[in-house]
């Protein structure tokens, strides 16, 4: 409903007219003892969610032994950390101690979520203490694990190892044939992208943009991946794009090119408006200097890029990020990767 009266017309209204026609609707409440009164946090996705509710149940716990147990008590706080931190197995450590970077991010995560359930604040002086104090302190006294996990890279002849494993000698039984084609292009994506699991999983068609255009005379397919699935963009307009282009210079051998492979996936989903086959699509032209977008089916719009599959080929489930992870360390283990691989690895400028 406008709040803006009748007969005014070219004219704004003063303050105090504002401040009436507010009301006038009488959907404003002028007694403000209806309106909560807790700070406003943002919404946390749901893996974070579950997250920041996991490492509150230790705190649960606590406060069962300790009743009267603060966090915002400098003691308090002091003490529960030295908890987090004796009460953690750590991966890394061959005693099982935990790093002070894990206990660090579960204290953190803990006074957070904290916040978030009391509607309350920890003190400044508190929050800004733990670090130090986990640091210098605890991994002293505990003691705690300073190991961190070594990076690992992806070299081209880790690259090539993989994907000949995939093609001519992996003992994995595949529930489907076309599970390595999607393997294979999911690898390819971080190699050639820097977008994250869930951002590549998760993506349907009408997050893809596929276009023919003209490069130095001869015509090219690109392909715009925007990333809707992004950290910290949910609310923007402006999400990061990734082309992939069919010229490359250097040119990948077609083994390892992105594009040839994608085009294989979209072209089996009957994904495309107009082109159903591999010649329609390498046939495509746009009017010389300019580009054609090749449009997706309207039905294909919602159909997940890299589905889950079955027996019977591909589900109408997108692909589950953390089970992709998984995979691509376990495939990365049967091709002599011994620690496996995550997938920040991939993103090597050898190959682009």
């Amino acid at each position: 409903m406008s709040i803006k009266p009748s007969g005014t017309r070219g004219r704004r209204l003063d303050p105090d007219e504002q401040v009436a026609a507010a009301f006038t609707s009488g959907l404003l409440p002028k007694d403000i003892s209806s309106i909560d009164c807790n700070p406003v946090r943002s919404k946390l996705a749901r893996k974070s969610q579950l997250k920041y509710d996991n490492e509150y149940v230790l705190w649960k716990a606590y406060k069962r032994k300790f009743p009267g147990a603060d966090p915002r008590n400098m003691q308090c706080m002091k003490h529960f950390a030295e908890l987090v931190g004796r009460s953690t197995v750590g991966r890394l450590d061959e005693e099982g101690r935990a790093t002070v970077k894990t206990v660090r991010n579960k204290v953190r995560v803990f006074m957070a979520q904290w916040e978030r359930v009391n509607h309350l604040s920890i003190p400044r002086v508190v929050h800004d203490s733990m670090v130090p104090y986990i640091k210098d302190e605890l991994s002293d006294k505990i003691p705690l694990s300073t190991e961190e996990k070594a990076p690992t890279f992806l070299t081209i002849q880790n690259y090539l190892e993989m994907e000949e494993l995939l093609w001519q000698g992996d003992y994995h039984n595949y529930i489907h044939e076309g599970s390595r084609v999607d393997l294979s292009t999911l690898l390819k994506m971080h190699c050639y992208t820097s977008a994250r699991l869930q951002e590549i999983c998760q993506a349907k068609y009408k997050d893809l943009v596929c276009i023919v255009a003209w490069k130095d005379g001869e015509p090219e397919i690109k392909l715009s991946f925007k990333r809707e699935k992004c950290k910290n963009k949910a609310e923007s307009q402006k999400k990061p794009k990734h082309p992939i282009y069919e010229r490359l210079d250097p040119a990948p051998p077609l083994l390892a090119h992105p594009l040839l492979f994608l085009l294989s996936i979209i072209i089996s989903s009957n994904a495309f408006k107009n082109y159903r086959t591999v010649d329609d699509v390498l046939s495509a032209r746009a009017p010389k200097g300019k580009y054609r977008i090749m449009e997706w089916a309207h039905d294909a719009l919602d159909i997940p890029v890299f589905p889950e599959m079955s027996m019977d080929g591909p589900t109408e489930k997108a692909k589950n990020d953390a089970s992709w992870g998984k995979q691509c360390s376990e495939w990365a283990k049967r091709a002599g990767f011994l620690d496996g691989m995550g997938l920040h690895a991939p993103r090597r400028e050898e190959l682009i």
